[in-house]
Formats: C-alpha cells, structure tokens, sequence
C-alpha cells in the first residue's frame, strides 16, 4: 500500500510539473563528448601554470578531459509557443529561451530568452579545442546572448544585451596632471543590434550578418572628455554541394570586435598586446588585441581629451569535405584573422588549417579523429629573455573528439 501511495504521489508532481496534455511535445536530449589531443610546439595558448611562465621552450600537452561543450537540455511545443533550455558541464547555463509564432511554423517568429546571436554561422567542423570550428580564424562566431529578436523567411533582427559593459571602462587621472587611478562610469544607452539572412537551396546556400554596438564612457571627474566606444561587424559565406563533395566559404570585417563580443580567442593566443614605446594610451580594465585602445592627449594648458584608437580585424576560411559512404566523411579546412591598431608594435595573425575524417558508428556515436596546425604571427606578446617581442609561434595537434549523443 505505502509503495502505491509513493508511485500516485510522483506520478501527480510529474503532471504537476508537466501537465499531460494532448498538444504538449517535450524532447529531451543531451550530448557527452570528450576531447583527447596531443598539443606540441612554441605557443602561449600551449603554457599552463606548471610551465613557470617558460615561454622559450617547446611544450607538449595531452588533453584528456570532458568537453566544455557537452550538454543536456529539453525542447517543448505546445500550440504556437516553444520553449528550450540546456546547460553544460558544471553550472553553466547555455541556452533558456522561448519563441511564439502566432500563425503556426510559416508565419514570422518572436524570441525571448538566450540564445546564439544572428551573428553565428557555423560551417567548419573542426573539432580540436571545444569543437572551435575555425571561431578564432574565420569563423563568424558572436556567442549565446540575452535578446529579443524577431525573424520571418530567413531573416533575423535581434536586440542583444550589450557585451561585457561592466568591465569596458577605462582610468581617469583623479586630479588634473595625476595619475590614471579613477575608473571611468561606462553608460549603455542602446543595446546591441545584430541582423542576418539566410537562404538554402537543394545544392547550395548563402549567409549575410550584419551588427552593430555603442557605449559611452563618462569621466567622473569634471574635467577632461567623455568617450564612445563603436563597434561593428558584416560579413557573409555561402557553400555549394557537389554530389558527395562540398565547398563552404566565409569572411568578415570588423572594428572593434573584442568590444563588440565576438569569439577569436585573440589573447589566448597573444596574451595582453605590447603598445608602441611612449604611446599616450589610458589604463584600460581590459585589453586584448580585437578590440580599441583608449588615448589621450593634453594641450598647452595641461587640459586632457580622450579618443579611441578602433582595432580593425578582416578574417576569412574555406573548408572542403567528400562523404566517402555513410560511416566516413573527410574534411580539411583553413582560416586566417589579421588585428591592426597603429598602437601596436605589429599586427597579429593567425593561420589554422586542420585534416579530420569523422566516423559514425551508429545514429549518434562517432569519433573524429583530426591533425591541425597554427601559425601565430603575434609580435604582440610575448617577450624573450632579452625584451625583444617575439618574430611569431607555431604549434600542431592529433587526436581526436569523441562522441555520443542521447
């Protein structure tokens, strides 16, 4: 008896949190991955603290562990509205958001919550460092945001929470000729703005995206200039299908992208950039090589104005594939980034290229065995023993990703 008045009781919070209903649809899902690399070569992204901040030497790693990109999530329907949620490892919350389309699955859509940005296309399979796919080197990646975003036929507009606001400011000198000690108020009047379209044929398909972000930088103080931090991105790709081979193809411009919240990964390649001697450039909370350099500039009478020296990045990639049978695929791709400010010593670059040959074992189970390369051209960072910036970096990869999803 006390068995069947356990089983009625979770049976009724079941309903209770699910109630049964003819047009409710849930799906559950989830996908466990592990990634399981060997790394070896003269790079930053190589050093871990065991190295002691040796960055002369060679280094060699093995990665072992759980991809930060595993998940487990749901996806409900009922009626016109849809709601997902899904979360991975640890408590990270990847995505929470809910769309309505108020005539059925033709009609224009409306979407609250977070998700990824209209700013994301996804068309390289590479897998080496949590599935990268080319993000740091190509790749048009913006990240899963808090938006509201409305979409019809392919196209998409969203208004995105504007990224990282709380940790963009810059230093003011707290008295007139001091030091830069006193954290600028940074004020978000307009949220972020991404758009794009997309359109897919049988054999072939294409992507434009567009985005655009501003803030603004009060100095606290009373003396000295304000400041606007822009920033924007566009850029488009498209790919075509050969029978069983494929051609994907992508590239973007930007100013300012570090700002704007886009992925490349720039300093964990080059760590903080080396600015040229003498440079009047603002103390800045953050700096990394995608985005503006905050300057200053006092006249005759001592008086300061600040500026903002943008950071313009172009990247592009292609990737090309052959679908041998129904268990393996080959798949080899390339990508290059170039970041330029006239406040770096240099331009950093970046070139990756990787070789895989995905294999299915079943609906769901495979394993993507993959051989890279990176050539870093930083001269950003990363000084040798004697203070000089280093010419460059390389390093290579082999292993694979493993995976089941459920």
């Amino acid at each position: 008896m006390k068995k069947r008045i356990v089983l009625f009781a979770a049976l009724a919070v079941v309903l209770w949190v699910f109630p049964a209903s003819a047009q409710d649809q849930w799906e559950f899902y989830g996908s466990a991955r592990m990634e399981t690399f060997y790394n070896a070569g003269k790079a930053a992204t190589l050093m871990n603290a065991h190295d002691n901040g040796n960055l002369n030497e060679d280094d060699a790693e093995t990665e072992w562990r759980l991809s930060p990109i595993a998940r487990i999530g749901a996806k409900v329907k009922h009626g016109h509205v849809s709601g997902y949620f899904e979360y991975g490892p640890g408590v990270n919350l990847r995505k929470l958001y809910a769309t309505w389309r108020p005539w059925g699955d033709q009609s224009w859509e409306l979407l609250v919550g977070q998700t990824y940005t209209p700013i994301n296309v996804f068309y390289s399979g590479q897998t080496y460092a949590a599935d990268e796919g080319l993000l740091s080197t190509g790749q048009m990646y913006d990240g899963r945001h808090p938006m509201v975003a409305v979409s019809y036929r392919g196209f998409k507009l969203a208004f995105i929470n504007v990224n990282k606001a709380g940790n963009l400011g810059t230093m003011f000198p707290s008295e007139p000729g001091g030091d830069l000690d006193s954290p600028g108020d940074v004020d978000v009047l307009l949220p972020k703005i991404a758009a794009s379209y997309h359109f897919g044929a049988d054999n072939f398909f294409f992507d434009l995206v567009g985005g655009y972000q501003t803030y603004r930088i009060e100095n606290p103080n009373g003396f000295g200039s304000d400041l606007n931090v822009d920033s924007f991105v566009f850029g488009g790709g498209g790919g075509v299908n050969f029978g069983p081979a494929y051609f994907k193809a992508a590239g973007y411009y930007g100013q300012n992208i570090g700002n704007y919240g886009m992925w490349t990964n720039a300093n964990g390649y080059f760590g903080k950039p080396i600015l040229k001697p003498g440079a009047p450039v603002a103390g800045l909370w953050t700096v990394d090589a995608a985005s503006a350099v905050v300057t200053y500039n006092r006249d005759a009478a001592g008086a300061l104005s600040y500026d903002t020296e943008d950071t313009t990045v172009w990247s592009a990639l292609g990737v090309v594939g052959f679908n041998v049978n129904d268990m393996v695929r080959l798949e080899a791709g390339v990508g290059y980034i170039d970041y330029d400010n006239d406040y770096f010593i240099a331009d950093g670059k970046v070139t990756a290229a990787y070789l895989q040959a995905p294999i299915t074992f079943a609906k769901g189970v495979f394993v993507v065995p993959e051989i890279g390369y990176y050539n870093i051209d930083s001269r950003l960072d990363m000084l040798d023993d004697n203070g000089s910036a280093r010419d460059g970096e390389d390093f290579w990869y082999i292993g694979a990703k493993w995976q089941i999803n459920f």
